[in-house]
């Protein structure tokens, strides 16, 4: 998954229809900008507190919620078969 991917694109565009960077959105949300960076880019799975800080610190509305929740989803279920996860499942049952 790419830092262009939906859920990355959308939490840009939640920050920057706010007037936020994502610097600022790390900080007010509580998480380090290299690991929101990383949850972007599908290389981390998404906090369980992580939906409930945006809904909180960016007052999405219910449908932004929703729209988040959908790509989080979706996003979750790349990022646990990651190649690399696949290679040492396929390992394990070799």
């Amino acid at each position: 998954m790419s830092e262009d991917s939906s859920f990355a694109h959308y939490i840009k565009e939640l920050a920057t229809s706010r007037r936020l960077s994502l610097n600022e959105v790390s900080v007010l949300i509580d998480i380090d900008k290299s690991y929101l960076s990383l949850i972007r880019s599908g290389k981390r799975s998404i906090p369980q507190d992580f939906l409930k800080k945006l809904t909180r610190f960016l007052s999405l509305t219910p449908e932004e919620l929703e729209t988040l929740k959908n790509l989080a989803s979706d996003h979750d279920f790349v990022h646990k078969r990651s190649p690399d996860t696949c290679k040492n499942l396929l390992r394990l049952i070799s």
